[in-house]
């Protein structure tokens, strides 16, 4: 492909994206998605379907398609009656439509999908929290929006007091498998199977945590919010017990 071609696409696809307003403030207001950064996502999907137009020129790749790689995380991604939805796919259909980049989706549970987007080129995993111990593995698009991780108990539990962080240890704590807050507690000697008893998803332990099976579960506000609400739970049920740490950023992150 010669740069006179590249640099027409340049031009297309910049004034296509205008033309279509995709992705503006009033956009993302109207979805409910003002904490997204809008700007630095569709900067990043136009140098990549540039990028792939080049490549493909090459013979490096197939297609001129990414694969999204979602654990379940409500709201930002899950799934409706088998069908993806949620605040990151609003943002990455919106993009999709600007660019004309194809998306192809791939449902996992997390450990796996982290696995899945490090070994795979031209893929991305949707809502990873940027820690230091992951920075040099993905570029990083975001961040696109902030959540704060706590631990919650049930509001019964009154003898559940948490001061300090350590106290947490004398209960059983739910975690997601893989989760940068299942990392942060293992950082700091809470161990598997004795305090920490990690599952697949959140909504998982919110059941568990309803039936008694565990004292706490930790959870991101947006998330467990979202979850109380379509699980049809009396909000008063479930109360924060500890903050872990200060609010994390998540980003999509490429490899």
């Amino acid at each position: 492909m010669r740069s006179e071609q590249v640099w027409h696409y340049i031009i297309w696809l910049t004034a296509r994206i205008k033309s279509m307003g995709i992705l503006n403030h009033d956009y993302l207001m109207r979805k409910g998605h003002a904490l997204m950064n809008a700007n630095s996502i569709l900067l990043y999907f136009m140098l990549s379907s540039i990028s792939l137009m080049i490549e493909k020129a090459y013979g490096e790749v197939k297609d001129d398609s990414i694969i999204a790689v979602a654990s379940i995380f409500p709201p930002f991604q899950y799934l409706d009656k088998g069908n993806l939805k949620g605040i990151s796919i609003d943002v990455i259909e919106a993009v999709s439509q600007a660019t004309g980049l194809v998306i192809e989706y791939r449902v996992i549970p997390w450990k796996r999908a982290y696995k899945y987007t490090l070994s795979k080129p031209n893929t991305f995993i949707m809502a990873i929290s940027r820690i230091p111990e992951r920075e040099p593995f993905f570029k990083w698009v975001g961040p696109l929006y902030n959540t704060q991780i706590k631990l919650y108990r049930l509001a019964s539990r009154d003898d559940i007091l948490i001061e300090d962080l350590s106290d947490a240890k004398q209960f059983r704590i739910g975690t997601v498998r893989g989760y940068a807050s299942e990392s942060y507690l293992l950082s700091r000697d809470f161990k598997l199977n004795v305090q920490i008893f990690s599952d697949a998803t959140t909504e998982y332990n919110v059941k568990k945590l309803l039936m008694g099976r565990i004292d706490l579960l930790v959870s991101t506000d947006l998330t467990l919010s979202y979850l109380v609400k379509i699980e049809n739970i009396d909000v008063n049920l479930i109360t924060d017990a500890f903050k872990l740490g200060d609010p994390i950023k998540d980003y999509f992150g490429f490899n």
